[in-house]
């Protein structure tokens, strides 16, 4: 079984076609049945040869088309038309069949013409300082799930909807580069030291989390419960600070969790202090990603809204899960920092939603008041 790193150079010899020149259609060939015979062997799709096919450079694209062209001459004897051999030789099924008399056509009448290219058209390609290729790889950072300690290519693939060839390259300079560290032994990949390092100077740069724990600490004390900081992470929201009270039972939370933006009381308070025209896109994200349930999350998020400008509050009880009840406040503290929210949340049992809202509401407001602009314009 090949290694990761091993394969990943193999389907990466592709991109060699790039600079071919003209007369190197036996490179171009044996390049290509390499790079499919090592993605057989990790038990990749054979789109991953017809990926690279399809990222060819104009000049390789008229090659390759040139060489496919001349497969209409006749076989010699006891052989068949170049064509087909090398289709067979690259045991590519009859879609890749498709694709490959598509490109003879498109690249014979148009030499010049380029096929679209996965790694700058995408996500971005109506953006021109989108970068989709480092988009992507942050992707597969963010693949890992609480808990999840290996992931392999396939799972990458899986999550992020790309080719695995696409994949292996990009883990394969995410482990060159420390993110990403292989694990020989189950050959899957876990989180690198280098994001650690990434993490840890991302935490230290939030001054407001040490100006909020002193107060943060007394309140989960009064309260009994568990009291958390959480800024925006794309659709979510993820707790950058977390103290808990006394009880022998809170919630399990902790610093990097991620919670429902929509669900959740504190995503509904971050939601709350933002002003229109911060409030829109994300109100147009939240649409796209679900248009049927989107009318009903609308409703919930305006009453949301008004109770944060009539109670000072958002309010989650039982909503996020049936038995935990909780409360937070937006706020925007100011020196280039994001809109951030305070929670104060417990199992039903610790805290009923009556206690939070007459003795650990005015608290909690007042706590987020001596927050709010703390840093400065």
């Amino acid at each position: 079984m090949w290694s990761a790193e091993a394969l990943s150079h193999a389907l990466g010899k592709a991109e060699l076609l790039a600079t071919l020149p003209p007369s190197s259609l036996a490179t171009t060939e044996r390049l290509l049945r390499q790079a499919h015979k090592h993605a057989i062997a990790e038990t990749l799709e054979r789109e991953a040869v017809e990926f690279h096919a399809m990222r060819f450079q104009p000049a390789a694209q008229a090659a390759f088309s040139r060489f496919l062209g001349k497969g209409d001459e006749a076989a010699p004897a006891g052989g068949m038309p170049r064509r087909r051999r090398l289709l067979d030789r690259l045991q590519v099924s009859a879609t890749s069949t498709r694709t490959f008399r598509s490109l003879q056509g498109t690249s014979m009448t148009h030499p010049e013409a380029s096929l679209p290219d996965p790694e700058i058209e995408g996500d971005g390609k109506d953006d021109r300082h989108f970068v989709t290729a480092l988009a992507r790889g942050l992707e597969l950072l963010a693949c890992f799930k609480r808990g999840e300690t290996f992931l392999a290519n396939h799972d990458f693939a899986e999550r992020c909807k790309l080719p695995r060839s696409t994949v292996s390259r990009l883990t394969y300079t995410l482990t060159k580069l420390g993110y990403l560290h292989f694990v020989e032994d189950v050959g899957k990949y876990r989180l690198g030291t280098q994001l650690i390092a990434l993490g840890t100077v991302a935490l230290g740069g939030l001054d407001i989390r040490q100006m909020a724990r002193p107060a943060m600490r007394e309140l989960a004390n009064f309260s009994n419960a568990t009291v958390g900081l959480a800024v925006r992470d794309r659709l979510s929201m993820r707790y950058v600070e977390c103290l808990r009270g006394p009880a022998a039972i809170s919630l399990n939370i902790d610093v990097g969790v991620r919670m429902s933006m929509v669900r959740s009381s504190i995503g509904r308070a971050f939601i709350s202090v933002l002003t229109p025209s911060e409030r829109a896109p994300l109100f147009e994200e939240l649409r796209m990603l679900d248009p049927l349930a989107w009318p009903k999350i609308h409703e919930s998020l305006e009453r949301s809204m008004a109770d944060h400008a009539r109670l000072g509050c958002c309010c989650s009880f039982g909503e996020w899960q049936k038995s935990v009840s909780a409360i937070a406040v937006g706020f925007r503290p100011g020196g280039g920092l994001p809109p951030m929210a305070v929670n104060c949340g417990a199992p039903t049992v610790i805290s009923e939603p009556g206690f939070l809202l007459e003795e650990v509401r005015p608290r909690l407001v007042e706590m987020v008041r001596q927050l709010d602009g703390v840093m400065g314009a």
